[in-house]
């Protein structure tokens, strides 16, 4: 076997460089692993020219067979991430591609390098769940606060963008904030978050952070403009949203949408105004019809001082005297001696009272 393993390289090699016959020496190497599967001569001769030839499967059998007699870790995590590229840009399949840093990280689970790539291939593969795993994992390599908090940020969004948890996306966006507290995509994560779910004042709460982070720079506009449309638009206080558009304009003058906001307090605050004038003719309308009203009915009390009227008993006395403050009064007209209808009428109404 030894001599047939020597006779087979010396062809094999004779084929590739003095006939450059790459196909004759593929077979000549190939035959090599009859006699021995974990020839290393032999398998880098093939991964040579399987690379040459772009015979991609092939070359992914030879990386199989190198990983078994490869001891050291760190050969095995090269071979590895060769064959992971090969499907990843060959085959163009991310899923694939991503199962050998799989192994990589199985290997040696603080290999960095191999979680940065696992994380981009999940992230092309849309592998959602598994990747938020690889992200707090990965965050636990970390000592740089900073960085923790971006990587948190990333498990936020992926909740809150593309598995629609936004209970965990609010925890993964606090969890940024308790490692960097002036991190800006947090505050403005959890802002928009609470503001799409309706949590007014604490999207007003991060708003504002935003904002005593950004200073009197530009980038502050924006932030100050979504601050006085929720004032005006969800919490009906246009005092607060007018004191938010004219900081926009101490920091922009000329900043058309704060302007134009601030035009339409006014118009707002000048119709209420209108409203309240309108609303105070009406009530002293109403108060003129009431005197009106209250001096008619004097009128036709004096009127009943003329009316005189005779009681069964021959007093003689004015209707007026029975209108007294404090004291109804119905009248109902009827004899006082008949004999037939009066008293039912005057036995109708006792009952009714």
């Amino acid at each position: 076997p030894a001599e047939q393993v020597t006779l087979r390289l010396r062809v094999g090699a004779l084929c590739e460089s003095e006939l450059s016959d790459p196909v004759s020496a593929s077979e000549w190497y190939r035959s090599v692993l009859d006699y021995d599967p974990q020839h290393k001569e032999a398998l880098s001769a093939l991964e040579r020219l399987y690379t040459e030839q772009q015979q991609w499967s092939n070359l992914l059998q030879v990386f199989e067979l190198q990983i078994q007699i490869v001891a050291d870790a760190e050969a095995q995590l090269g071979i590895l991430a060769k064959a992971g590229a090969i499907y990843e840009t060959e085959f163009d399949s991310p899923k694939d591609a991503a199962q050998y840093f799989e192994r990589a990280i199985q290997l040696v689970p603080d290999h960095l390098p191999s979680l940065r790539n696992l994380e981009r291939l999940l992230r092309l593969s849309k592998d959602w769940e598994r990747l938020i795993e690889i992200l707090l994992h990965h965050v636990q390599l970390l000592s740089d606060p900073k960085e923790a908090a971006t990587t948190h940020l990333e498990v936020g969004e992926i909740y809150y963008r593309e598995l629609a948890r936004v209970d965990k996306a609010e925890q993964a966006y606090n969890y940024a904030r308790k490692l960097d507290p002036q991190n800006q995509e947090a505050l403005h994560a959890l802002g928009r978050l609470y503001e799409r779910s309706g949590n007014w004042f604490q999207s007003l709460e991060m708003l504002q952070r935003e904002v005593e982070n950004q200073g009197t720079r530009m980038e502050a506009v924006p932030l100050l403009l979504r601050i006085g449309k929720l004032h005006h638009e969800m919490l009906a206080d246009p005092g607060s949203a007018k004191a938010s558009f004219m900081r926009v304009l101490e920091i922009d003058p000329g900043c058309v949408p704060a302007l134009q906001a601030l035009k339409e307090e006014y118009e707002l605050l000048r119709s209420q105004s209108a409203g309240l004038v309108a609303e105070n003719i009406k009530q002293r309308e109403a108060l003129a019809e009431a005197t009106k009203t209250v001096e008619e009915h004097t009128a036709a009390l004096a009127t009943l001082e003329d009316l005189k009227f005779i009681s069964d008993e021959g007093d003689t006395g004015s209707l007026a005297g029975y209108f007294k403050d404090g004291k109804p009064v119905i009248l109902t007209l009827y004899y006082s001696d008949c004999p037939m209808l009066c008293s039912l009428v005057l036995t109708g109404l006792e009952k009714a009272l």
